[in-house]
């Protein structure tokens, strides 16, 4: 009965966060039709892949949606984010029209695509072609070949073909040509040599007058502690541990997920924490447990989801923890075989090396303090199994085949931090 309101607690928990995930997708913006009529409303932001096929347009918050494909629209744009426009690409071998993402505007016209990894990006100088960047080896039959573009060795000219396009574009300022082979074929590389170039051609104003933001999207790292409080149950009878609080403390690395979404990414931490709990009595083998002390190495894998691209941000996240045992402390007292008898202390019992299940999930907030720096607060909720053995020999059976008895954690933790 108590697993079934368990699960209940945490539908319940769950269930209003869809609807604020689902709200929280669609941003204000602006879609311009074939027919040049503009029209401002609610886009929803979707997974990539999705961003470059459909347009999904909402006038309101309660108005109907109204679906836009590339052949519809001439380009669509998030008030705060990300930038469109239907463009004729290349998708392996083919032509196909697509909503491709603006990375920058003005006297360049950068572009982005996800759909083929070889052509990823396109270039437009001010009223000039739309060129792919291609990222493949370049081909010579002859070595007299390369002299023409004016590079000073053979071997500057073994380049990629990308490196070559752009060695080209730039051939009208050698500081930037120069810099050309040292590119790499990522958004942040070509933006930044892009942007030299415009800095180093420009001769008004509003040379960039739109500029992809990528810091949020970046890989990051950071530290956090807080206050973690847990309670163990034996299955068996149903005996339960008082609520302990400790402080963990815990770094981590996250990788965005550009490829799905530009608000997501996946997480992984290292966690050091400790859990000891108050005389226990676990009645099925008349055991009182006077100490009971584990410290656990934990290793939580999460994909988590930033809610908006302001300075202010809900955020969730679900995973799941490997945990470690590295030191475990158990002191129990069995009953004697009559009343009168003494207690039998016992002190050589252990926790199971590998803690079982691990699932979690996290509400949050993040509050920007500039573009690499943003502090950050996060509520886990968190289950794990165990079992206390009466050998370390058992560690070297599986969970399902050491002999012990079994225990759940439940725990709920606050945690603050920095993210750099």
């Amino acid at each position: 009965m108590s697993q079934i309101l368990r699960l209940i607690l945490v539908t319940l928990m769950i269930i209003p966060l869809t609807g604020v995930f689902g709200q929280a997708n669609y941003r204000e913006g602006r879609v311009i039709t074939v027919q040049n009529d503009t029209l401002y409303g609610l886009i929803k932001d979707g997974f990539t892949p999705r961003n470059s096929n459909v347009c999904i347009f909402k006038e309101n918050k309660k108005a109907s949606a109204v679906k836009y494909y590339p052949e519809d629209l001439i380009s669509y744009q998030h008030a705060v984010g990300k930038y469109f426009e239907t463009k004729l690409v290349s998708v392996k071998g083919q032509d196909k029209q697509l909503f491709t993402q603006v990375l920058l505007k003005g006297d360049i016209n950068l572009y982005h695509q996800r759909k083929d990894k070889e052509i990823s990006y396109y270039l437009e100088k001010r009223g000039g072609d739309f060129i792919p960047l291609v990222n493949r080896d370049r081909e010579f039959e002859r070595e007299s070949n390369w002299r023409y573009k004016g590079y000073t060795t053979y071997e500057e000219s073994k380049i990629p073909e990308y490196k070559d396009t752009l060695f080209y574009l730039f051939s009208d300022i050698s500081t930037v040509q120069s810099r050309v082979f040292s590119v790499k074929y990522t958004t942040k590389s070509i933006m930044d040599i892009s942007k030299v170039y415009v800095d180093a051609t420009c001769r008004g104003a509003n040379c960039i007058s739109f500029e992809d933001k990528l810091l949020r999207t970046r890989e990051r790292f950071g530290v956090y502690s807080g206050i973690f409080m847990s309670k163990i149950f034996f299955d068996d009878s149903g005996a339960e541990s008082n609520v302990k609080t400790t402080i963990p403390f815990g770094i981590f690395y996250t990788i965005p997920l550009n490829f799905l979404h530009d608000r997501l990414s996946f997480q992984n931490e290292l966690v050091y924490r400790y859990m000891e709990y108050d005389p226990l009595y676990n009645p099925p083998n008349e055991t009182m447990y006077q100490k009971l002390r584990l410290d656990v190495i934990g290793i939580p894998l999460s994909i988590q989801y930033r809610m908006s691209v302001k300075r202010f941000s809900p955020t969730i996240g679900f995973g799941k923890e490997l945990g470690f045992v590295v030191y475990s402390d158990i002191v129990a007292e069995t009953e004697g075989v009559f009343p009168e008898d003494d207690p039998i202390v016992v002190n050589k019992e252990f926790i199971y090396r590998f803690q079982r299940r691990g699932w979690f999930l996290d509400l949050g907030c993040d509050f920007e303090l500039n573009p690499k720096v943003s502090l950050f607060s996060n509520i886990r909720i968190q289950h794990y199994q165990n079992k206390i053995i009466a050998d370390k020999y058992e560690n070297k059976f599986t969970f399902n085949v050491a002999e012990g008895t079994l225990f759940d954690s439940y725990s709920a933790a606050l945690y603050f931090g920095v993210r750099f």
